[in-house]
């Protein structure tokens, strides 16, 4: 733990090695009388390069069992690596490109499923550890253990 004092309030820094892919940092502040203020945390994983076992080409024009629950605007608890994720409905009320996306992007060695929300805004991404024929296996996401197999639909 690192302590800094700024003026009346004291900022506490830590570190902690969660497992052997996560590292958690977060910084507590404390008022003048001690008492607890703000506490932020951030999470970094580390990457691994992406063990490919398939076709990338072939994997992206698959559907995979989503890690998430359905809602109105994903109402088919899906990720579809191609195309748009909306309803022909929310594609009528919202337009094409504010609907919802998922793409297989690479960033040096991983692969990472990213999520976008409108045709150009990335919401969320998550690294891809293994592509296989009929699953992947992605790491990152928050209230997971390690690794989530997510499963392809056929």
């Amino acid at each position: 733990m690192i302590k800094q004092g700024i003026g009346k309030k004291e900022i506490r820094y830590n570190y902690l090695v969660k497992d052997s892919l996560t590292l958690e940092f977060y910084y507590t502040v404390f008022d003048e009388e001690k008492s607890e203020n703000k506490m932020v945390t951030w999470r970094y994983k580390k990457l691994i390069p992406t063990q490919i076992n398939y076709s990338v080409a072939k994997f992206r024009k698959k559907r995979f069992h989503h890690f998430y629950s359905s809602s109105f605007t994903r109402p088919s608890n899906e990720i579809k690596l191609s195309g748009l994720v909306c309803s022909s409905e929310v594609e009528k009320i919202r337009g094409k490109e504010s609907c919802q996306r998922y793409r297989l992007e690479k960033i040096d060695k991983t692969y990472f499923v990213v999520y976008y929300w409108k045709e150009n805004n990335k919401q969320w991404m998550f690294p891809v550890a293994e592509i296989n024929e009929d699953h992947m296996l992605i790491y990152g996401v928050p209230e997971k253990n390690e690794f989530v197999r997510l499963n392809e639909i056929k």
